[in-house]
């Protein structure tokens, strides 16, 4: 009875680093998330928070960055409301990405939301308004409006697209975006995102993530990875990408090791 009602658990995700150019080699721990997720369900209705903030330094500060309620309205529509970080691509976990980073939609990017999702067989998709946290300079915060739409097919196959729509103090900033999730067989698969962004000073940018998948052994997987952001087009100092290869087990269920090895362009 009690697990029909409540549910707790926790995120630990940490990073062990390793850079190496012609001016400096530097090697750090850095701690990327800690803290205790729970949720209690009372008939059509949800309650959901995470507790805990990852500082600098790998300190952690007992605060709520996450915290929304879930109403099942139908069987098809849910009303989502809270604190929580914008539906918008693929919403990998690899927030230190480029692409997340680039446009705004890495951790600690939580905002605050009202999220209608409604679910099909086959196409589900989302509408959100959304406003930025920091109480401090509160004049200057993007409030924006999102659209997702996503396409399920042939089992294992998803197309999306998104469209951002964003007013900072009368200046604007649109998105729009493509992903897609491919499934080629129960061992291979690609994941791929393309995002085009103009942002608040008119400038044209472009962000794009993709990565490919084959589990050669139950539970191990070899991936290629590549990312790529250029906030101005017209501006060769604003690119930043990476490619590389490395490998992902899953030893049991919530545990994930990851290890990859990048050369990397840093704008």
């Amino acid at each position: 009875f009690f697990k029909k009602w409540f549910n707790i658990g926790g995120n630990l995700r940490a990073l062990q680093l390793k850079t190496e150019n012609s001016q400096m080699k530097r090697a750090m721990f850095i701690r990327m998330q800690t803290g205790v997720e729970s949720s209690i369900k009372m008939g059509n209705l949800k309650l959901v928070a995470f507790f805990g903030k990852q500082e600098q330094g790998n300190m952690v500060r007992g605060e709520f960055t996450r915290f929304y309620s879930i109403y099942q309205l139908t069987d098809e529509l849910t009303l989502r409301a809270g604190r929580f970080i914008p539906n918008f691509g693929l919403n990998i976990a690899e927030h230190t990405l480029a692409t997340r980073k680039g446009l705004g939609f890495d951790e600690g990017s939580e905002r605050d939301q009202v999220e209608l999702m409604w679910g099909g067989e086959k196409w589900n998709s989302s509408l959100t308004l959304s406003k930025q946290i920091n109480t401090r300079n509160s004049n200057t915060l993007e409030k924006a409006a999102s659209f997702q739409v996503n396409y399920n097919f042939l089992d294992s196959y998803r197309v999306g697209a998104d469209l951002w729509l964003g007013d900072r103090l009368g200046k604007k900033r649109q998105i729009i975006g493509g992903h897609a999730v491919l499934g080629f067989s129960e061992k291979i698969y690609y994941l791929t995102e393309f995002n085009l962004q103009k942002d608040f000073n008119n400038n044209h940018g472009l962000f794009h993530f993709s990565k490919f998948g084959y589990e050669f052994v139950k539970g191990l997987h070899f991936i290629v990875l590549e990312d790529y952001k250029k906030n101005d087009l017209k501006n060769e100092k604003t690119l930043a990408n990476s490619h590389g290869v490395g490998l992902e087990w899953y030893p049991r269920p919530h545990f994930e090791f990851e290890g990859i090895m990048s050369k990397k362009r840093v704008a």
